[in-house]
């Protein structure tokens, strides 16, 4: 199994700390010095768009968004290009994405981004569709990172809900998570 996309969301522990516009000079900030080590091209405003991406910033290889999607705010990491062959790899390589940009953002803001709580979501329905199969399909590549990233840490998964029409996602609780 190649994915082509793989989204991993940290959620927002303390949302009413959250002023998605706020974010945008921190974002423009980002571009402007090369941070996350890849090239950051620019910045768009969703916040208009009920439950949607809020605000993203857009790179080459991936997008970061501040997503409000089924009504929970947290940070999206979404990898469009150069997806590692090896699943776990790609798990791997957007959790920690996903983590890097988080503790960015927690040490320049007032955020704080829960890491036993993750969403991961496999928006690539021809190679992973939604339904209960999926999960069993990516649940070995899943373990096996947050063994690594989490040592210690205790994982359930589940699938996000079975629905054809959507992509494929799954949200882990993580006992007793090691900090990032």
């Amino acid at each position: 199994m190649h994915l082509h996309r793989i989204q991993a969301k940290l959620f927002v522990a303390n949302p009413d700390e959250l002023e998605p516009l706020a974010l945008i000079p921190v974002f423009h900030r980002w571009i402007q010095q090369r941070e996350l080590g890849e090239l950051l091209i620019d910045v768009a405003n969703y916040a208009h768009v009920p439950q949607g991406p809020g605000v993203l910033l857009i790179a080459h290889e991936a997008d970061y968004a501040i997503d409000f999607g089924h009504g929970r705010a947290g940070l999206l990491y979404t990898r469009k290009r150069a997806v590692p062959e090896d699943p776990t790899d790609a798990v791997r390589l957007a959790l920690e994405r996903a983590l890097e940009a988080a503790t960015l953002l927690e040490n320049e803001t007032d955020l704080v981004f829960r890491r036993d709580e993750i969403e991961l979501g496999f928006p690539d329905r021809l190679r992973v569709p939604n339904r209960p199969g999926s999960l069993e399909l990516v649940r070995p590549h899943v373990e096996a990172v947050f063994r690594e990233l989490f040592p210690g840490a205790v994982a359930s998964i589940e699938g996000t809900g079975y629905d054809e029409r959507l992509p494929f996602g799954i949200r882990s609780q993580l006992t007793e998570a090691a900090a990032y």
